[in-house]
């Protein structure tokens, strides 16, 4: 076995050029497939951590007040709770008005909240004063509104009843309408106010889990506990009673029911439960089908790959034919000359997939470090205001396997015909 090695790495070094182009295309073909792996796996990761950032947790409960007695036996997996207000309404500024959500926001407890928001105009510190509201920067557009200016909002409690507030805008930042992620922020005291809650109620529970992995296992388990003390909607069925326009959004998952309000938390109150995947759905379908697209470029590039490798050692096959005839006679077996192939097919196909994946890695580090804060349609897809790349070990082992196997695979029929070669006819041949 040794021997045949030591003649396959001779047989490659001997060949440089060809080796050489071979081994290119293989770790174009490898670094290609590395870099889309690691780019759409680091766009999941920087997607749920933006959108469980401002959403505010991966299981959320919403009613018209809701209770956090009915969570207790779910601690082992819960890691954090967040709990917030929202309502639904028209913000109105002069003649000008748009529908919009506001989400109200505990900043003594939510310290980190505007770390996931960009901010084109204002400050959190002036954010967080009593009456203050921040806008998209579409929705400050829609209504020509300016830092500083009053708005009202008009909106229903949960008692059904009609209710006008004022805020004052105090800050802007990038959204992203695209997904639903139109929301205004204020504090939870204010909203609580507008809709007839107690100053420390809410609307809206919040779960951050230990394990994101659990998270549908665990909706589920939930989900089961509240349906045995109060209604809930179907989690099948969720968007049905949106606005038109609202369903399949995220937003549009968050609007407030207009239920009676409930006597005793979860006991009256109809409640939604969904989770940071179901939220996710369209940015999931895109990232599959981005996943999908990336593997099928590589699926073509490895059969290219495959053919150049058989037609390469077709030609090996012809140029070292006198060669095959002098160990034939002098003893090397049909195996010998057909493991001397498969070792130098399978030496070029790990090697180029290692180069591959330097080169997949040194791409990694120059694009990782590219600021993009700049492009406002990129804000829930970045880290940091850069591209996130995520490599997931098994899947680079898994791809470098896959393509020494192929390589090896594909010097298969040329390797065959090399070691049926009979001894006389392979040192007469003359090319």
């Amino acid at each position: 076995m040794k021997e045949w090695i030591k003649i396959a790495l001779r047989n490659t070094v001997r060949q440089k050029k060809r080796s050489i182009m071979l081994g290119g295309a293989i770790a174009f073909g490898f670094f290609i497939i590395t870099l889309l792996n690691a780019f759409t796996s680091g766009l999941a990761v920087s997607v749920e951590e933006n959108f469980s950032g401002i959403l505010g947790g991966h299981i959320f409960i919403s009613g018209e007040e809701v209770s956090d007695r009915g969570s207790k036996e779910f601690n082992e997996e819960i890691a954090e709770i967040v709990r917030r207000s929202r309502m639904s309404g028209d913000l109105i500024f002069g003649p000008k008005s748009t529908m919009t959500m506001i989400s109200g926001i505990d900043y003594s407890e939510e310290t980190d909240f505007f770390s996931n928001l960009e901010f084109t105009e204002g400050s959190p510190i002036d954010a967080m004063k009593h009456g203050s509201v921040i806008l998209p920067v579409k929705t400050a557009e829609k209504l020509n509104v300016q830092i500083g200016e009053s708005l009202l909002y008009n909106t229903t409690t949960v008692t059904g009843q009609k209710n006008v507030g004022e805020f004052v805008l105090r800050g802007l930042f990038k959204g992203q309408e695209s997904f639903g992620m139109s929301s205004g922020y204020a504090a939870i005291e204010d909203v609580n106010e507008l809709i007839g809650l107690p100053k420390e109620g809410f609307t809206n529970y919040n779960m951050y889990l230990f394990d994101i992995e659990l998270m549908d296992r665990t909706a589920d388990a939930l989900y089961a506990a509240v349906a045995g003390k109060a209604p809930v909607s179907p989690r099948e069925n969720e968007g049905e009673d949106q606005r038109p326009g609202e369903r399949g959004t995220m937003g549009g998952m968050f609007q407030n029911l207009s239920l009676p309000k409930a006597e005793e938390p979860w006991e009256d109150t109809k409640y939604t439960l969904v989770t940071l995947n179901e939220m996710m759905s369209q940015v999931t379908t895109m990232i599959s089908t981005l996943k999908t697209v990336s593997f099928s470029v590589f699926l073509i590039l490895l059969l290219i790959i495959m053919v150049g490798i058989l037609n390469t050692f077709r030609m090996v096959l012809i140029e070292r034919t006198n060669e095959i005839g002098t160990m034939r006679s002098i003893g090397v077996q049909k195996q010998g000359i057909m493991s001397i192939f498969l070792w130098e097919a399978g030496i070029i196909g790990f090697i180029g997939a290692l180069t591959g994946f330097i080169l997949a890695v040194i791409g990694i580090l120059i694009l990782g470090n590219i600021s993009l804060t700049g492009v406002p349609a990129l804000t829930f897809f970045l880290r940091e205001g850069k591209l996130f790349f995520s490599l997931v070990p098994f899947e680079v082992i898994g791809t470098m396997v896959l393509v020494a196997a192929l390589s090896v695979l594909s010097a298969l029929l040329p390797a065959r015909a090399a070691a049926k070669l009979k001894p006389v006819d392979a040192l007469r041949a003359e090319y």
